[in-house]
């Protein structure tokens, strides 16, 4: 459910900010929530793209891209959502039980969590992330 939250958070943001999409760091597959199923169940109703350009990678090559453009350390900080949120991580999740919980949740928490989501963002040059990815793989 909290990825089903952020989404809602991150088109907010991206809409604000005149951007055309958002960009993910998900891998298919490498914990719960990044199972085909669990993807589609919380992103429905995003009708801006997701962008998933790690999405085919296994975890050693990802971790080899965030030790090359800079980003490892930062990333070894987070804790993944379903780890903090439940001892049993589902890989199948039920798309509308995700959407009835997330209303469940005060607009005051989804503020507040916007609010945290806003502070820790921090902006790419994409350009610069393009060249460093093209030089890995020539």
């Amino acid at each position: 459910m909290i990825k089903y939250v952020l989404y809602r958070i991150g088109d907010k943001v991206a809409r604000e900010g005149g951007y055309l999409g958002m960009a993910t760091g998900e891998s298919m597959g490498q914990v719960s929530s990044q199972t085909l199923h669990n993807l589609y169940a919380s992103s429905l109703g995003i009708d801006m793209p997701i962008y998933r350009p790690l999405i085919g990678l296994d975890k050693s090559e990802i971790t080899e891209i965030a030790r090359r453009i800079g980003t490892f350390e930062e990333s070894v900080k987070s804790v993944e959502a379903c780890i903090i949120l439940s001892r049993k991580p589902r890989t199948k999740a039920n798309p509308q039980l995700i959407a009835e919980e997330a209303r469940k949740v005060e607009t005051e928490v989804q503020y507040a969590l916007s609010k945290l989501v806003i502070k820790r963002m921090s902006e790419i040059d994409i350009g610069k992330l393009r060249e460093d990815v093209m030089g890995m793989l020539t």
